[in-house]
């Protein structure tokens, strides 16, 4: 087979066998690939290969770069014309022959059987193979054999009979298993390039001699490259390319050489173990690995041109030493180990990096100017600098965890976090980037003579110790930690241009000498410390400082004029109404007022807050026209710090959040439109809703201080206080709260909450201990109600998906009324619960090895229509508590539960024993019987009446619908006379169950009846009863029901004036069912009829075959009958036991039932021959 093709999805070859099998596609970047469970004879990629898992392969061949992807190959014969990489273990190839003077890697374990070939050819470049020195192992079998000559080995750990293995080549590092004899081309050489452009690994293009012929060896380790005026470069012809890895030991670029461009393989490596000398005509795009002992310099000579890196991988002595000025834009030096000399020069280029662990670093700055556009990254163990006169500017990182800088100027001020500098000193750090939202920081450790932020900025770690600490006016900065102040620290914002900030985050503390020089002014200040000495300003108090004098400063009016605008912008305010602008920017002591002279039009009607903080006291918009916007940008604040907002409905607010702050008590008035959250941060205060609330996109978020809504309608987006334990108090009784989230949840030692006579309705509900009233939750998840310790009166679950998972997600609670519109689960273990009620047919988890306890009354049946389950979750069962009352249940199934208390729980014979339950009787399921309904019919003594008729044998829950025949509605009946009364029963998933019960009198019978019973002898019920006397009876009338029908008459008895005892066979009783009997005496008077009591007889004996399908169905039943079945009848009863209309169609053996008109539930086919019979339950979807 061929294939060509080059996109990877075009090949799916797995789990097929091939005699032979092509790639033809020459492609260097071809996806051919043979995938998994191969077997193939001969393989052949014409372009680039691949090779995955689990193959057998006889014979392969790569023109190309070859790649085995994949381990457990077993291969007899490989052959690579290209790069070889084998990335995965073990693998077992017989016979291995690489190209040479090729690259191959090599990871895992690699088992030679036979013979393994890697020999390149005298004077081109090495045949390299690298293994990766975790993993890769080379072994030999006891009959391998090997041929191994001039090749570089990296990593390559070789065991087996044959070695040590005598190579020749050039020892790398992290070799076993080889003796090594240098090469022939090993000894030092001056090669000159020649022919213009072309690949280093030509060796046609390196001479002997400057412009002479191209007949030198591809130059090593040892040898000396040098590229002059007589290389060939010309226009076009000027680019000296890598396919493979070169060497060299001195690089020189001399005067005269031309425009040529030295471009590096991406893929490869140039490694240079001498000095380098550039040339400013020269593009240099490559990185040279500076490796080796020898100590070695790089004169640039003013080359700017391409992206250079110095890789620097020294060891011993080995350095590298700059002599003389650089400045390359795409420049950069990697340290990896070993020393780079700098000092005295100016160096301008992007990064100088070195960030290793544990190679011993060097780096000489002394007296240098170092400006790296991207980064400075100086860390890691056994690293050492000079840099006495050094001044470094980076343009972006600056990355230190050690060391003496004397001066570092950093100008990033962009929001990424370009800097990590931990226990470093310094002689003047500045950050010069004046931006409000620079990310300018230090973290902790470190010793600063002098520390200057121009623009906002975090002291992000503690244990500083910092001389002098200058911040910028009108900025905001953030502390952490404890930090120290010896000598001097200004903070301070000119008056009219707002406040400076300092915040700690969460808490910072300055700790001052006593004789520091402290200048502050118009600072905001929130959980700040200052130990030391006590600090005197005029600012705000944002709460949480301690170790300061805060003064307040006077107030007044600010209006905002002139449209559009930001809040931070001067011209747009004024201190009377449509005034002159040019008033100073508010600070938290002023009022800020919007109203109809404030300039608001169509177009020119939006306040921003994009460029700093804002603050007022009060806020009033109550007056305002023009539709106008109010918009914050996430970076920053909005705080009202007075008694009053005033919002209008013509307004909309896109701010989220914004903060009331101080502790004073405010008061919110009308609503607004658009995103407008809240944020309560007043510790000592509070904030009243003056007035019902409705914005969805409205959150409210309490974190400290009192929230007063009493008495209100209110629908926001949610109320949060974020789970924090701050001193906080919830005041909500008499409101109706829907919210789309609610939490007030955490360490409830400082909280309080009154929601008496309080209605929440959200689909999130997550709190910790409080007292609730009414609790609605919508959600669906087992995430979304998460409870402990609450106390609530009445919580229900909305959902009405019966497999929902929504459920109390919690412990200790205690509950009045739960009550589930849907499934759901118990997640916590000891709640209480008094009373408790499930949907019909939905489904219930309570998890392994909890305890819930339920005090009152447990409403868990199904209906006839659909059973609910009732399980635990596995692994250990499930307890539940009745401490009173009867747990009796119908249409359950139930699993893994454990009754406990007043035990045991009952399951009535329409449930299901799922298994692993305790404490239980459940009944042998039956699903034919009738439901219990209103019980039998009865005699009922005169003296009893008025009488009560109960609903309990429904099983109905308190959301079960009553309809009584004479049009009451309650789940009882109260009666005072005889007579025929009648149910039905619609319960809460649409289905409905109908009865009738007849009560009679239970009265003294002229003819005393000693004995009445009823006995099944060979499945024939025999009645028998006794008479003490005869007077004026003349009959007994046997009479009988079944599956809760009406009694009726199945035979008649004549009374004798010579006997007392009396008999009758009831030969028409067939099937496994349960018969009532009763008799009634006749008498020729019209007299009231009289009854004995009900007997029953349950039959156990099997019929004739008759056959009913398909059940469930949609509409039709086909009854098929037995051959002996002669004088038919079929007839439909519904659950209830009430005969209904059905189309029947007899044909002998095959009849049918058209259940198609009627609505979907439960019904009975009653199949009788000659008046016997049997019935039937059947499912109608």
């Amino acid at each position: 087979m061929t294939c060509g093709g080059l996109s990877s999805n075009v090949f799916s070859v797995n789990n097929t066998t091939f005699s032979s099998l092509t790639f033809t596609n020459t492609s260097t970047a071809s996806f051919a690939q043979v995938g998994k469970t191969n077997i193939v004879d001969s393989l052949i990629f014409k372009g680039r290969g691949r090779i995955y898992d689990n193959n057998k392969i006889n014979h392969v061949i790569f023109e190309q770069e070859g790649l085995v992807l994949g381990a457990n190959n077993t291969i007899q014969y490989m052959k690579n014309n290209g790069n070889l990489s084998i990335t995965k273990g073990p693998q077992i190839i017989d016979s291995l022959l690489l190209a040479p003077n090729k690259a191959s890697s090599f990871a895992g374990v690699l088992t030679i059987s036979k013979y393994l070939e890697a020999s390149g050819m005298s004077c081109e470049a090495f045949t390299e193979l690298t293994g990766d020195t975790t993993s890769f192992q080379l072994i030999f079998g006891p009959e391998a054999t090997a041929s191994i000559n001039n090749v570089f080995l990296t990593g390559i750990r070789a065991s087996g009979p044959i070695t040590p293995l005598t190579v020749t080549g050039i020892d790398g590092e992290g070799n076993e298993g080889f003796s090594f004899n240098p090469p022939a081309s090993s000894g030092a050489a001056t090669y000159y390039w020649v022919g213009g452009a072309g690949d280093w690994n030509d060796k046609a293009h390196w001479s002997q001699t400057s412009g002479g012929t191209g007949d030198g060896c591809i130059p090593f380790i040892n040898d000396e490259v040098v590229f002059d005026s007589n290389s060939g470069f010309t226009a076009g012809n000027n680019t000296v390319s890598t396919s493979g890895n070169v060497y060299c030991h001195n690089m020189s670029w001399m005067p005269g050489v031309g425009a040529a461009v030295f471009e590096e393989s991406a893929q490869q490596k140039c490694l240079v173990y001498g000095s380098v000398i550039l040339a400013p005509s020269v593009t240099m795009n490559a990185t040279l690995e500076l490796s080796g002992t020898e100590a070695v310099s790089a004169t640039i000579n003013g080359s700017t041109a391409g992206a250079l890196q110095f890789y620097v991988k020294k060891t011993d002595a080995g350095q590298l030493k700059v002599m003389d000025d650089w400045t390359n834009s795409e420049g950069s030096i990697e340290l990896v180990d070993g020393t780079v000399d700098l000092s005295e020069r100016n160096i301008s280029i992007a990064a100088i990096n070195s960030t290793q662990t544990y190679p011993a670093r060097h780096i000489d700055i002394t007296n240098a100017r170092i400006h790296v556009s991207n980064a400075w990254r100086f860390t890691g163990l056994y690293k050492y600098i000079e840099s006495a006169g050094s001044v470094i500017t980076s343009d972006y990182i600056f990355v230190t965890n050690g060391l003496n800088y004397p001066v570092v100027n950093l100008t990033y001020g962009g929001t990424y976090n370009a800097f990590n500098i931990s226990s470093t000193s310094f002689g003047a750090l500045t950050f010069t980037d004046p931006g409000t939202t620079s990310k300018a920081s230090i973290n902790g450790g470190n010793t600063i003579r002098r520390l200057e932020f121009k623009g906002a900025g975090s002291v992000a770690g503690g244990t500083n110790t910092i001389d002098s600490l200058i911040l910028g006016a009108s900025r905001n900065y953030t502390f952490n930690g404890t930090n120290a102040v010896n000598k001097y620290m200004r903070a301070s914002s000119v008056s009219c241009t707002g406040l400076s900030e300092l915040r700690g985050n969460p808490t910072g503390t300055l700790a001052f000498d006593p004789a520091a020089e402290v200048e502050i002014s118009n600072v905001y200040l929130m959980n700040m410390a200052a130990t030391g000495q006590t600090p005197s300003f005029t600012g705000a108090d944002a709460g949480g400082n301690t170790g300061w004098t805060i003064n307040s400063a006077a107030g007044s009016a600010r209006y905002w004029v002139g449209g559009a605008g930001d809040w931070n912008n001067a011209a747009h305010w004024s201190i009377t109404s449509g005034g002159v602008p040019g008033a100073c920017i508010p600070t938290v002591y002023d009022d800020v007022i919007f109203d109809a002279a404030s300039g608001f039009t169509s177009g020119n009607n939006t306040v921003t807050i994009t460029n700093g903080n804002a603050y007022c006291h009060n806020m009033d918009w109550a007056a305002v026209t023009g539709a106008p916007t109010f918009t914050k940008d996430a970076a920053w604040n909005m705080e009202v710090w007075g008694e009053n907002l005033k919002l209008s409905g013509d307004a909309t607010f896109n701010v989220s959040p914004l903060i009331l702050k101080g502790n004073s008590n405010t008061f919110i008035s009308g609503f607004v439109k658009g995103n407008f959250d809240i944020n309560i941060d007043k510790q000592g205060g509070s904030l009243t809703l003056d007035n019902d609330y409705s914005n969805t996109a409205t959150d409210i978020y309490v974190i400290n201080g009192i929230f007063n809504a009493m008495n209100k309608q209110i629908t926001v987006g949610r109320i949060d206080n974020s789970a924090l334990s701050n001193a906080m108090s919830l005041n909500i009784s008499g409101s109706v709260i829907n919210t789309n989230y609610w939490r007030y949840s955490g360490d409830s030692t400082s909280h309080t909450l009154d929601a008496s006579n309080t209605k929440i309705s959200t689909p999130v509900f997550i709190v910790n201990a409080m007292q609730y009233d009414t609790v609605n939750v919508s959600g669906t998840l087992s995430t979304h109600a998460q409870l402990s310790g609450a106390q609530i009166n009445k919580l229900t679950f909305t959902d009405t998906d019966g497999a929902s998972n929504i459920g109390i997600n919690g412990a200790a609670n205690q509950i009045g009324t739960l009550t589930f519109k849907g499934g759901g689960a118990i997640y916590g273990t000891a709640n209480v619960i008094d009373t408790l009620i499930f949907f019909p047919g939905s489904s219930y988890t309570f998890k392994a090895a909890t305890n819930t306890t339920i005090n009152n009354a447990w409403y868990g049946s199904g209906t006839p229509c659909k059973l609910t389950e009732i399980k635990t979750d596995g692994g250990a069962n499930a307890i539940i508590t009745r401490s009173t009352g009867v747990t009796d249940f119908d249409y359950i199934r139930v699993k893994g539960i454990t009754a406990v208390g007043i035990a045991p729980f009952k399951a009535e014979a329409h449930s299901i024993d799922l298994g692993g339950n305790n404490g239980w009787e459940i009944a042998p399921y039956d699903g034919v019987k009738p439901i219990n309904g209103l019980g039998p019919d009865r005699a009922i003594p005169k003296a009893d009446f008025p009488y009560t008729l109960h609903t309990d044998g429904f099983f109905g829950t308190p959301l079960a619908q009553y309809h009584w025949g004479d049009g009451s509605m309650l789940d009882s009946l109260v009666i005072t006379d005889t007579g025929t009364y009648h149910v039905e029963v619609k319960f809460e998933d649409n289905c409905s169950a109908l009865d009738d019960v007849h009560i009679t009198y239970d009265l003294p019978l002229p003819v005393g009846l000693s004995n009445f019973d009823v006995k099944i002898i060979n499945c024939t019920p025999i009645l028998s009863w006794t008479t003490s006397q005869q007077l004026n009876y003349d009959a007994f009338e046997v009479q009988r029901n079944q599956d809760g029908l009406p009694f009726v008459t199945i035979a008649k008895v004549a009374s004798s004036l010579q006997k007392n005892d009396y008999t009758y066979t009831d030969n028409s009783a067939l099937g496994k069912s349960n018969y009532n009997y009763r008799l009634k005496l006749v008498t020729h008077k019209n007299s009231e009829p009289v009854f004995s009591k009900v007997k029953t007889a349950k039959m156990d004996c099997v019929v004739a075959r008759i056959r009913l399908y398909p059940n469930p169905t949609s509409g039709i039943v086909y009854v098929t009958l037995p051959s002996d079945f002669n004088q038919v009848k079929i007839n439909v009863y519904s659950a209830s036991g009430h005969h209904v209309n059905a189309a029947t169609k007899i044909k002998g053996k095959n009849s049918t039932v058209n259940l198609s008109h009627l609505a979907a539930g439960v019904y009975f086919i009653e199949v009788l021959n000659n008046g016997h019979g049997q019935k039937f339950k059947v499912i109608k979807n």
